[in-house]
Parts: structure tokens; sequence; C-alpha cells
């Protein structure tokens, strides 16, 4: 079963790897995907994660929300 998580407040320069690498110390991240502003292309500053359980996805949300991350606080909250 796949967990959606919002995670916002991002550095507009963060990249989904440096993201990925983040979140893949905490377990199994099914998608990672900052999104970008369709014309521009650039970041908005938030991104849409799936992890693979619940588990994976209380411990990121736990351990991460207001971790500074490239400057800027985390802000983690699940998608419904």
């Amino acid at each position: 079963m796949n967990i959606s998580l919002f995670i916002g407040n991002l550095n507009f320069a963060a990249t989904n790897d440096q993201l990925l690498s983040l979140l893949s110390n905490y377990g199994q991240i099914n998608k990672c995907n900052i999104v970008l502003d369709k014309f521009t292309l650039r970041s908005k500053g938030f991104a849409h994660v799936e992890v693979e359980d619940e588990e994976t996805a209380e411990k990121i949300r736990i351990e991460l929300n207001g971790l500074s991350f490239e400057g800027r606080p985390l802000k983690i909250e699940y998608l419904k």
C-alpha cells in the first residue's frame, strides 16, 4: 500500500536526487517528485512523495518535519 506525503518549504534550488537521497535513509521511496511551474519549469517549493508503508511515512514525518534541508525547515504532512 502506497502512502502519499506532501513535503513543503523546499529550497527552490533543491533537486529530486537530493530529496530522494535524504528520504531513502528512512525506508523504501516509490516516487519522489518536486512540483515544477509549468511555464518557467522552476520548483514551486514542494514535493509529492510516495512511500511503501505507513511505518516509513510516519518515520519520515516525525524525524524530518522541521529539519533544515538546503537551508529551509521542511514541512511534512500526509496527502489525502
